[in-house]
Order: C-alpha cells, then structure tokens, then sequence
C-alpha cells in the first residue's frame, strides 16, 4: 500500500499517516521528491534547510535589483551586436523594451533579486499586457528572462532559485488576427470603386471622411496614430512624414506620390490651418466605410466588410505585390522587428496576384529543341547552283 502524506504547517514538510515519520518535500523540474528525514517533527524541522540546500542549490544573500544589472545588460548587448549574434534593429527593440520594462514595473529597481518571487512577475506580465500587445509583452518577458540568466552569473541567486521563477514566468498567448491573413482582399479596380463611393457618400452627408480614407489607404498608418499627425510633422521639402504617437514609438515614412497629392489637396482644402492643427478633419469613418462596401456587394463586386485597419492591410499588401522588400515594409509600417510581423501578419497575397505568379514558377529548365547540324562548307569549284 502506498504511503500517505499530510502536510504540516511548515513549508516542505509532509508527515507519513501510517509510520508517524517526517518527510521533506519538493518538486524540482516537474517531479516531485519526497525524502525522509527524521522520526519527529522537530528533529526533522532541523535538518529540513540543509535537505532543501542539497536539493535545489542555497539561496543567494548578494544584495541588488534588476535595475543594478541594467549596464552589465546594456554591455552584452553591444557585444552581441558587435559579433554578429545579434542585428541593430534587435538590439534596438530589447533596449525599448528595457525602457517600457522600466518605466511600467516600479520592482525592477526596487526588489531585490534575491527576495524576487514569482508573484513579482506574473504582476508585472499582468501589468504590462495591459498596456502593449501581446508580442510586445513577449519581447519583454524575454528581456526579463535575460535579466535572470545575469542575475545567476553575477550570484545574486541560484541555478535553482532561477529555474523556480522562469517556471512560472511563461509568454502570453498570441491570437494572431488570421482574419486579415485569409481574407479576400478587394481587387484595386474594386478599390477605386470603393473610394469613389465613400467619396459620394461623404459629400452627401457633408462629411470629409473621404480625407481620412485616402490617409489611411496611401500611407497604411494605423487610425490612431493617423488621428495624431499635425501640419508641423510633414517635411514637404525631405518629402518625409512623421508619426509621434504610432504603437511601437515614432516613426517616419516617405510622401508616396499619391499621398503627397493627398495632402497637397488637403492643405489647399484649409488654407487657415497651423502648423499645430491636426491634419484629418474627421476621426473615423466606419459607417461610410461600411455602407459602401454594402453598396458595392449590391452591385455585384467583390468587396468583403472593411475596417480602418484593413486599409493599412491593403496597403501592405499592395506594396508585397509591388516587390517592396520585408525589412522596408516593416519600416513604412512603424513595426521594429525586421519585418517579421509583416512576413506573419501581411504576407497573405491576392488569389489573382499568386494565380499570376504561379503561372511564372518553373523548378526544372525547360526542353530545348536539339540544334541543327550546320552544313559543310561548298567544295572549291563548285557551281552556285549546287551551292
């Protein structure tokens, strides 16, 4: 018959049922260990932190936060990006992430590393995902990770002490948006009846949504940071934009011709603007957006129901099939990663535009037709009738 176990009132401590003996207790990569330490529970009280020592390492007494590892960490970044193991831009988004890492999480500077519970973390992983998306929170739980791996170098804590907090500080769980990865996109003669009838649908409810939809469609900004863009952030001369409140931080994208024509009409629309007025006189346009993709399935085109941001989809999507490379995409997106998010999020293509592409993809050289053999030359002598 198996022993059964009680548990008493001190941590790690179990009591056999049937044998009146004491137990020490703990679970080390998933298994858990129980040991038997001594006939009474005082004894085995004594003899259970030298058990727990021997089994997952002494817990580290060197006094220090998070925070006191920042230039150590800060260091081998440089030296990663200096061998080659890491890229500018990676390293550029861990240290963004560090930033938001400290400014959102007051225990980064304020515990110490040895008195880290993992309590500590998922408060932080709660309080994060709050505010940034779920892959943001994920580069971020890896900085902290990281953060750890110098804590154990450095002895602030043990192997084990480590191996107990990562075990808990998992990544979030990320729902990828496989509605904007599957869905049918319009065709660009569909596009342009689509903006002629959000352009006749503005002006016959004396609207100007008609400029946010040409914003959104030629510059593929999100709606929010496109509600933020002021007079002053347009460099006409560098033919530049930029944008100071996008999700990942500010970013800057060139005046695409018809963008710059956009806002070229735009300005002339409102001579009296100042550079700190706000460019888009209105703020959204989803129930034109709408009824005008109704109007279009109404007469036979196929336009599913957009939003604001299947715009920026559009867009992403029509410069993939123009040939811009990933990392530029990436870049006009305001997105830090190289273009991995746009290769996951933006990389589904037109059934039209693959059909086309397929028709050019060719694994095995095609059959020549063997040459002629060339003639030999005519014998010295011979008539020019028999040549």
């Amino acid at each position: 018959m198996a022993t059964r176990f009680k548990r008493t009132n001190i941590p790690n401590l179990d009591h056999a049922i049937d044998y009146g003996t004491y137990y020490g207790r703990v679970k080390l990569h998933g298994k858990l260990i129980r040991e038997r330490l001594a006939e009474t529970k005082r004894a085995a009280e004594q003899k259970l932190p030298a058990w727990l020592v021997s089994k997952r390492g002494e817990r580290r007494t060197r006094r220090g936060t998070l925070n006191s590892l920042t230039e150590r960490y800060l260091i081998r970044l440089a030296g990663k990006e200096a061998t080659g193991d890491l890229d500018e831009e990676s390293t550029k988004y861990k240290k963004e992430c560090l930033a938001a890492i400290r400014g959102i999480w007051p225990e980064f500077g304020t515990v110490h590393i040895s008195k880290l519970e993992r309590s500590h973390l998922e408060a932080f992983r709660v309080k994060y995902r709050t505010k940034y998306s779920a892959t943001r929170t994920n580069g971020a739980i890896t900085v902290l990770r990281e953060f750890l791996e110098l804590a154990e170098e450095d002895g602030f804590i043990s192997h084990a002490q480590k191996e107990d907090l990562l075990k808990g500080f998992t990544y979030v769980k990320v729902d990828y948006d496989y509605k904007r990865m599957t869905m049918d996109l319009p065709e660009p003669p569909v596009v342009v009846e689509l903006r002629s009838a959000v352009r006749r649908r503005c002006q016959m409810r004396g609207t100007q949504g008609q400029w946010l939809f040409d914003f959104l469609l030629f510059s593929g900004s999100r709606i929010e940071a496109a509600n933020e863009v002021w007079w002053e952030d347009i460099d006409w001369k560098k033919g530049s934009l930029y944008f100071r409140d996008a999700k990942y931080g500010n970013y800057t994208i060139p005046l695409f011709p018809e963008l710059r024509k956009c806002l070229e009409d735009l300005r002339k629309a409102t001579p009296n603007a100042k550079p700190a007025d706000r460019v888009l006189p209105t703020k959204s346009l989803q129930s034109v957006l709408t009824s005008a993709c109704v109007e279009l399935q109404g007469r036979g085109l196929k336009c599913p129901h957009l939003s604001h941001h299947d715009l920026r989809h559009l867009f992403a999507t029509r410069a993939i099939e123009q040939g811009v490379d990933w990392v530029t995409l990436a870049a006009w997106l305001g997105h830090r990663d190289n273009g991995r998010t746009a290769m996951l999020i933006y990389g589904h293509l037109r059934k039209s535009h693959s059909e086309s592409e397929a028709s050019r993809m060719q694994f095995l050289p095609s059959a020549q037709a063997p040459e002629k053999p060339t003639p030999p030359p005519a014998a010295d002598g011979a008539s020019a009738a028999n040549t």
